[in-house]
């Protein structure tokens, strides 16, 4: 076979197998994309766990805070009926154990970002107990010494009412179901507060509804 011959034997084949042509072709560009393709996945699915590595942190220290405030709202609640107990017994307020405040920085930071994680009634309920903790700081904060004896007294028990109700919000958020209502006394009670103090508080009580005619604070 001459030269002449055998270029046109090769020109023929090509022009016969053209698919082998586009095939050539073809795979560098799906090289390419599915190199992109499999660039943007592997970035959305990391970004995807560390989303939801996020929302697992936030949601994790939501509910570390929501535990701790209602246990600052417990020991206040305690501490409540031991001061209303020196009232009405006529003894110096010694020892003051009420913190300056009771707050939720993980929840004042972060809730916003994982509230569609929540169900509607505990977003109420969380929402609400942040409502609750302004209105109880400032009674925290008010600590006027020339109020009456009686009306001090009725200061910690609004004190002591408040701080039992929004405890209640607490355990509502953390279990995601509703509970009856604290009553103060039998509350105290759960919480190991003694009983001397338990006595004290229900004596306060009585005498508020008498309008101080019982003890005359």
């Amino acid at each position: 076979m001459d030269i002449d011959s055998f270029s046109q034997c090769l020109s023929f084949m090509q022009t016969t197998n053209p698919s082998k042509a586009l095939v050539d072709k073809a795979l560098p560009l799906a090289g390419a994309l599915l190199g992109t393709t499999l660039g943007f996945a592997l970035n959305y699915f990391s970004s995807k766990i560390k989303d939801n590595k996020s929302t697992k942190n936030k949601l994790m220290c939501i509910g570390e805070d929501i535990e701790v405030i209602e246990h600052a709202l417990n020991e206040s609640a305690k501490e409540c009926a031991r001061l209303v107990t020196l009232l009405i017994q006529k003894s110096p307020l010694i020892g003051n154990r009420l913190p300056g405040s009771i707050s939720g920085l993980c929840i004042d930071s972060y809730f916003i970002d994982v509230a569609h994680k929540y169900s509607r009634n505990q977003r109420y309920w969380i929402q609400l107990t942040l409502e609750r903790l302004k209105e109880i700081n400032i009674k925290l904060g008010n600590n006027s010494s020339q109020s009456t004896s009686y009306e001090r007294s009725v200061d910690i028990l609004n004190l002591l009412s408040i701080t039992i109700e929004t405890a209640r919000l607490c355990k509502m958020s953390q279990l995601d179901s509703r509970i009856d209502h604290y009553e103060p006394l039998s509350h105290l009670k759960s919480l190991e507060t003694p009983n001397e103090y338990i006595a004290g508080c229900e004596l306060a009580l009585n005498n508020v509804k008498s309008e101080n005619s019982s003890l005359g604070l």
